[in-house]
């Protein structure tokens, strides 16, 4: 076989496996977003924030189902005047939609659409030679909700903040101004305008990630 024939030879294998790639890769349609992007993946039903019209939030719902990632106790995050309250102070759940949580859990970030979702719950008190709780406070039923979102298409700063009123309030929430929560964690918060230093479950993911980085 000479050299010309050896080459037209390869040429002809060569088209051959490219048509034959080719058409497998038609055959299996268009690429889905999960194979184009594993982060994507992640995501994938999770529950994403809802406005009105006037661009207000819709109170999350099905939040008490999703990942609790912990609770506080009596914090109060701005300085005032004011006299500190009486007792420990209120209890304030947090929860993330769980595709969030992993998200941030395998990449040490939150993505868009991540939402927070924090009760109000005053700290109760029940104690008597009937009850088998003889010291020490839980939580009540909640009075209100705070929510974060981090949604950069609707919010110039990419999050916002939201406050519900009661627990069980419908009417949408208009974002808060941004000297009121804004501000105080973008100075403050750990990661990404987020407390996470408050919340052992966020914290070890950070520090974990951060271990990783290190050169």
């Amino acid at each position: 076989m000479t050299g010309r024939q050896r080459l037209s030879l390869f040429s002809l294998v060569l088209m051959t496996t490219i048509t034959t790639v080719g058409f497998a890769i038609l055959s299996r349609g268009p690429l889905r977003a999960g194979d184009a992007d594993p982060k994507q993946k992640i995501l994938e039903g999770m529950t994403l924030p809802e406005y009105d019209a006037r661009g207000g939030l819709i109170r999350p719902e099905g939040y008490e189902r999703w990942t609790f990632i912990g609770t506080s106790l009596g914090i109060r995050y701005l300085e005032t005047n004011d006299p500190p309250p009486k007792g420990p102070g209120d209890f304030h759940h947090v929860f993330i939609q769980p595709q969030a949580y992993e998200y941030y859990l395998r990449f040490g970030e939150f993505p868009e659409k991540t939402l927070f979702v924090m009760t109000n719950c005053a700290a109760s008190k029940k104690s008597g030679p009937d009850l088998i709780n003889k010291h020490g406070h839980f939580a009540g039923k909640a009075t209100g909700l705070e929510v974060s979102v981090k949604d950069t298409e609707k919010f110039s700063e990419s999050w916002a903040y939201f406050l519900f009123t009661t627990a069980g309030e419908r009417k949408p929430s208009r974002a808060l101004p941004q000297n009121l929560c804004y501000d105080c964690h973008a100075e403050h918060g750990q990661a990404d305008n987020v407390f996470t230093q408050f919340y052992g479950m966020l914290e070890q993911a950070r520090e974990s990630h951060l271990k990783t980085a290190r050169p």
